[in-house]
């Protein structure tokens, strides 16, 4: 099942199933190990990939991503982008406008 919200998230929030987002979260983003997150809005806060989770960015991520799962990036991220020890990572050139350490 596949959920989608093109609403306002009013602060954090944690994605543990797919999830279509194309509304703003006001605060960080996790997915968990079971989530999947196709980000077409923007998260102004962080976003969080673990292990086992997965994250297709079209959007924007207005502070870091950390990903230590599988990462898509095609949208803009304004922080920095840590990859250390993910499991896949995908970049668009010129994406992301912070540091990228991976």
């Amino acid at each position: 099942m596949r959920l989608e919200d093109e609403g306002l998230i009013d602060g954090s929030a944690v994605v543990d199933r797919p999830l279509v987002f194309e509304g703003e979260a006001s605060g960080s983003m996790t997915v968990t190990a079971d989530g999947t997150l196709h980000l077409r809005g923007t998260c102004c806060g962080s976003l969080h990939v673990h292990k086992g989770g997965i994250a297709i960015v079209h959007g924007v991520v207005k502070q870091d991503v950390i990903n230590e799962g599988i990462l898509e990036l095609r949208g803009r991220v304004e922080g920095n982008l840590f990859s250390k020890g993910a499991f896949y990572l995908r970049i668009t050139p010129g994406v992301v406008l912070g540091t990228v350490e991976i």
